[in-house]
């Protein structure tokens, strides 16, 4: 990741630095976020509420290690000299609450750290523990807030001690809650920084930079640099979970950025059959579904709902789908060209839509689509077009449920929900 200064000059990237994992918003997989480092992008609040993520890395802590004065820099944000930077803690507070894990991200592309030994690891792990998560001290730089864990992106210094300095914050997780360790190494492998930390197995989730290194990224329709480091990165490395990390626009980083269409056309279904894959798996959905279902014989009736995509059948939970016994089901026709909407051609869309309700026994079927332009990659439909267009083609069937929206906070500033109403 970059490091910058404040409202001066260029900022950070960060803000524009997204982990994607799935670009639509299912119970499958996530996005991990970078925050902190522009002035303009909002508050911390502002971010979590959008719905969009699952993790927020605080960029950054970059000045630490060697007998130095820990120091955070959140740029324009606030100013950690003055304790600006308790404002903070009602944010992170109100992220937890909505389920979204909080990291303090240790480094950055700039700055001063380095581990000169394994007691100053321990002295590092310390004082995070104290001042970021569940310890107790006087001054803490972000309030009394526990923060959930946290991310090395090391990219600088020396390769010594990240080891020593995971295995000493792992230990804090035996005094109750558990610190979460993540990583953002670059693609090329090792990562000349963490190589050795990643080695531990303590680290949970790793979102590998897949950008500015043009040996394993995707680069014009090429997909095979990529695949090859995934395939590495996920039989070598023994973390929970590995994330593909991307710029989340063309101008967040020198290269890397992958548009929408291929990301979701080409990358990802080469590299989600992996069971590191940050998107999970499709093995017991179906286990699960009939054991809540089973509860409906105990006086209310569980309802069971699935927002599957509409390539069919979906890659997660198509088995579960399968077995007859959920009530509504929202396809999600958006961000898969090949069968959602695309100026005024409704043949993909049909033909999918078509397949879904003759083929999955639910009670009602749903078209899942964006709420607004910017609430997916593709697939956005102008009302207009929905309902005087898509709508009519689709109503005859029995199984019509109506629309789903992702997500409120869209709708909310479209007024799409309003717009169609009426028609659905």
């Amino acid at each position: 990741m970059a490091f910058g200064q404040s409202a001066r000059a260029r900022s950070m990237l960060l803000s524009s630095l997204a982990v994607l994992i799935l670009v639509a918003g299912c119970d499958a997989g996530g996005i991990s976020i970078y925050w902190g480092q522009n002035g303009n992008e909002g508050t911390l609040a502002e971010t979590c509420a959008t719905g969009n993520y699952d993790f927020v890395n605080i960029a950054f802590l970059p000045t630490f290690g060697n007998g130095q004065t820990p120091m955070i820099n959140l740029a324009g944000h606030c100013d950690p000299y003055s304790n600006g930077c308790t404002k903070v803690s009602p944010d992170i507070k109100s992220c937890q609450a909505k389920g979204i894990k909080v990291m303090l991200s240790l480094g950055g592309g700039a700055g001063s750290y380095y581990l000169t030994s394994a007691a100053d690891a321990r002295q590092v792990a310390t004082y995070l523990w104290n001042n970021f998560l569940g310890g107790k001290s006087s001054s803490r730089p972000l309030g009394d807030a526990v923060l959930d864990g946290i991310d090395f992106d090391i990219e600088g210094g020396t390769n010594q001690h990240w080891d020593d300095l995971a295995r000493y914050l792992s230990a804090y997780s035996n005094r109750g809650k558990k610190v979460y360790l993540t990583a953002a190494p670059q693609c090329p492998f090792p990562d000349a920084w963490v190589g050795g930390a990643l080695k531990t197995g303590l680290f949970d989730y790793v979102w590998v930079q897949f950008y500015n290194n043009p040996p394993c990224q995707y680069s014009s329709g090429a997909l095979s640099n990529l695949e090859d480091a995934w395939k590495q990165w996920t039989s070598d490395i023994p973390a929970a979970k590995i994330f593909l990390g991307l710029p989340a626009a063309a101008d967040a980083a020198g290269s890397g950025f992958i548009p929408a269409g291929d990301l979701t056309s080409k990358v990802l279904p080469a590299i989600k059959g992996s069971a590191k894959y940050g998107g999970g798996t499709n093995l017991h959905w179906a286990d699960l579904a009939r054991h809540l279902s089973s509860y409906s014989n105990q006086g209310k009736k569980v309802y069971l709902t699935a927002a599957p995509q509409c390539p069919f059948p979906d890659a997660w939970v198509g088995g579960a789908l399968e077995t007859g016994l959920f009530d509504y089901v929202w396809v999600q026709f958006y961000n898969n060209p090949p069968c959602q909407y695309t100026s005024g051609s409704i043949g993909g869309l049909e033909a999918a839509w078509k397949q879904w309700t003759s083929d999955i026994p639910a009670t009602k079927i749903f078209l899942g689509l964006p709420a607004a332009p910017d609430a997916a990659g593709s697939g956005f439909i102008p009302a207009a077009d929905l309902t005087s267009n898509v709508l009519p083609a689709i109503k005859d069937s029995d199984k019509y449920g109506g629309v789903m929206l992702w997500s409120k906070y869209y709708d909310d500033q479209s007024g799409y929900s309003s717009a169609i109403k009426s028609d659905v």
